[in-house]
């Protein structure tokens, strides 16, 4: 075979299972770190003696998803000028591991506000939040939790 028979396909011209496989590794934006999902309860405040409730619909060692409702969404009100300007919140997270409650403090900051169409009027608003800064132990606890979730069945 000659070298121009043997060029490279472009991604449009893969089948749709080597597509999956050429976007999983040629993505530049992968996630540097899996994320669990994780429908835990969130507090927030955005204003010191102010405590907004939520739910999280993902966790990783980075930072979470949360879903609310549009007022909910309001409250925080995150700005869409890109994330350097964005307040940081004080944020608590109530994780349970085989009947152990732990509290986790940290400090997030909003990444990214979306709008889920299909979803229940509750959740419909996706708010992704990078952590900051832990307080002590924090971070060490978040990672257990993780990491307790992605154990295969069977490994505990």
């Amino acid at each position: 075979m000659s070298a121009r028979s043997q060029r490279i396909l472009s991604s449009a011209q893969l089948l749709p299972a080597e597509q999956f496989w050429h976007d999983l590794h040629h993505k530049p934006a992968r996630r540097r770190s899996p994320r669990v999902h994780a429908n835990v309860p969130v507090s927030l405040s955005p204003i010191e003696g102010t405590e907004v409730p939520l739910h999280s619909n993902d966790l990783s060692y980075h930072g979470m998803q949360l879903r609310c409702d549009r007022v909910t969404a309001e409250i925080l009100r995150p700005d869409s000028h890109g994330t350097k300007g964005q307040p940081i919140y004080a944020a608590t997270l109530k994780l349970e591991i085989d009947g152990i409650t732990l509290h986790i403090s940290a400090h997030a900051r909003v990444t990214y506000v979306a709008l889920l169409p299909d979803a229940p009027a509750s959740s419909e608003v996706a708010i992704g939040m990078a952590f900051v800064r832990f307080e002590d132990g924090a971070q060490q606890a978040l990672e257990h939790f993780i990491e307790y979730h992605m154990m295969p069945a069977g490994w505990l």
